[in-house]
């Protein structure tokens, strides 16, 4: 069992990582025909060959050939194929593939599809994966007509001076010049009740850290060798609390981990109502690889980024919630 106690003051830094694989067309590979809130019309070149293809061997070990166009739509929207047609058929010259690519045969993929919409930068985007090639020809050129339907895009602002973005997005995003201009989605205002949340009470705060599942304690011996109690405080000051020990969703409109108050026991041997020598806190911690069960079975979690979880005990009278203590009954 490891235990580590610090006391400081809270800090809160928020990161989100987002990162793309699939090469895009670029802006001079497309020739935008028409472009609103309602459409996007374009044709994108490929003048024959099949160095501007993405290659890769799928698991029919076909040879898949295809190019991944990025678009923008408007908050709520869904986009739909509408139309789409290729013009220029030539012959494949397989002298442009790798040695080992060269006897494979050809996907027969759709020639265009859709993904499911993303989000970046509180917009909302899709991937147009375009195939030209298939049965021993490729299209010089596809043309391909998308519409958005179920929302209308209202107007906005620019990505709040955030010059880096506006960049990449007017670098990779085919109709960012339109898209660009619609508003974002709306922003997910900070609950209220984060403003009552622990942390924002007076307190001293101890950090707990465990790595599996097991009944915890935690001595006034403890906390005094750690230089943090030098005094007997009253038991009904004492509290501990835990944010669960999941991954927090990078999607920020989705909930967050909620940071609830957990049941101890208090051993307070001389029974004085109060936490002094001898005495000790008894919790149940969980480790943030376990198992957890619901109505519909169990299912094994597992946390990607640390082996530590992380427990709070809270030293305060100015917490406005009981305690929480484990009760007994007989069964």
């Amino acid at each position: 069992m490891k235990k580590a106690f610090h006391k400081f003051p809270l800090l809160i830094l928020a990161v989100v990582l987002l990162g793309y694989s699939l090469a895009i067309a670029a802006p001079n590979d497309i020739t935008v025909l028409s472009s609103s809130s309602e459409e996007f019309h374009f044709v994108i070149h490929f003048d024959g060959g099949l160095d501007k293809l993405n290659k890769f061997i799928g698991q029919d070990s076909l040879l898949y050939l295809s190019r991944a166009v990025q678009i923008g739509v408007p908050y709520g929207a869904t986009a739909r194929l509408a139309a789409v047609s290729g013009t220029g058929q030539v012959s494949i010259s397989k002298s442009s593939l790798s040695v080992s690519n060269q006897n494979r045969i050809v996907a027969a993929a759709p020639l265009a599809s859709i993904s499911e919409s993303w989000e970046m930068r509180h917009r909302q985007f899709v991937t147009v994966v375009v195939s030209p090639a298939s049965a021993g020809f490729v299209f010089n050129n596809v043309e391909i007509e998308i519409v958005f339907e179920g929302a209308r895009a209202e107007t906005g602002t620019s990505l709040d001076d955030d010059k880096i973005f506006e960049r990449i997005f007017s670098n990779s995003i085919a109709n960012w010049q339109v898209c660009g201009n619609w508003a974002a989605a709306p922003r997910i205002a900070a609950k209220s009740a984060f403003i009552a949340a622990p942390f924002s009470y007076a307190a001293d705060w101890y950090k707990i850290e465990i790595n599996s599942n097991s009944i915890y304690s935690v001595s006034f011996s403890d906390l005094t060798a750690a230089g943090s109690l030098l005094q007997s405080i009253p038991a009904a000051d004492l509290f501990v609390y835990y944010g669960g020990g999941q991954h927090v969703d990078p999607l920020l409109q989705n909930p967050r981990p909620t940071f609830d108050q957990i049941a101890i026991e208090l051993e307070d041997n001389n029974s004085n109502g109060s936490f002094d020598a001898g005495d000790r806190i008894l919790f149940y911690g969980e480790s943030v690889n376990r198992w957890e069960y619901d109505s519909a079975g169990g299912s094994y979690v597992k946390n990607t980024y640390t082996d530590k979880n992380v427990y709070w005990l809270a030293v305060s009278s100015s917490i406005p919630e009981s305690p929480l203590r484990i009760s007994t009954i007989n069964v």
